[in-house]
């Protein structure tokens, strides 16, 4: 699933795609998907309940340590916290610990542990009393990957790069006659969708980056 549909681009067009564009379309939305989890740092696949959870294993770091007196984690407040980096999930039914190269997970209570942001349906890392260093060497996480939902936020900068990539495509062709022949051209200048993202959606989609967000 993209971030943006041919509908979405046509009604912000007001008009319908042409049999090329809606094929050049098809081509721009991976790119552009792939463009906005790049820059992001994340995903935004949707949840499908239906789906079979992820399991995901992520290396514990000898030490990662965020100072923090005014969070609160396991029941009581800290001086210091372990946040551990995870790629971005969903759902998170479960996560376990384990030592050594055959050690056996062991669950994590969820008293001990905090997922990252707070008050988010996904989570970027988890947060826990003490070092995750302290309690093993591998974190097993099962839940889904993505951030869950499509915001609207991300589906409108996708409609506006797809939309302005077809714009400029459309405005890169250029005709002339060479002797008795007319030639069809585009102009290199016009890259796509990337040139259009505009400086107001670039700041919107700064503000979904994972590793700058106060989690």
């Amino acid at each position: 699933m993209s971030y943006t549909t041919q509908a979405a681009v046509e009604a912000k067009l007001g008009r319908t795609l042409t049999t090329e564009e809606a094929a050049n379309l098809a081509q721009m939305l991976p790119a552009i998907d792939a463009y906005i989890n790049n820059y992001t740092n994340s995903s935004f696949i949707p949840y499908d309940s239906e789906a079979t959870p992820e399991v995901v294993y992520v290396d514990i770091p000898e030490t990662r340590t965020v100072y923090s007196p005014q969070r609160y984690i396991g029941g009581r407040y800290n001086e210091a916290s372990s946040k551990l980096i995870i790629p971005t999930m969903n759902h998170i039914s479960l996560v376990e610990v384990a030592t050594g190269f055959n050690g056996a997970f062991t669950s994590v209570s969820v008293s001990d542990y905090l997922l990252l942001p707070r008050g988010k349906n996904y989570v970027y890392a988890i947060a826990r009393d003490g070092e995750w260093s302290e309690t093993g060497d591998t974190v097993r996480i099962t839940g889904h990957l993505g951030i869950g939902v499509l915001p609207p936020e991300i589906a409108q900068i996708a409609t506006d790069m797809a939309t302005s990539g077809i714009s400029l495509r459309a405005d890169g062709v250029k005709q002339e006659k060479v002797d008795q022949w007319w030639v069809t051209y585009r102009d290199n200048t016009s890259t796509g969708p990337i040139d259009g993202i505009g400086e107001g959606n670039l700041a919107t989609l700064k503000t979904f980056r994972r590793l700058t967000l106060d989690i």
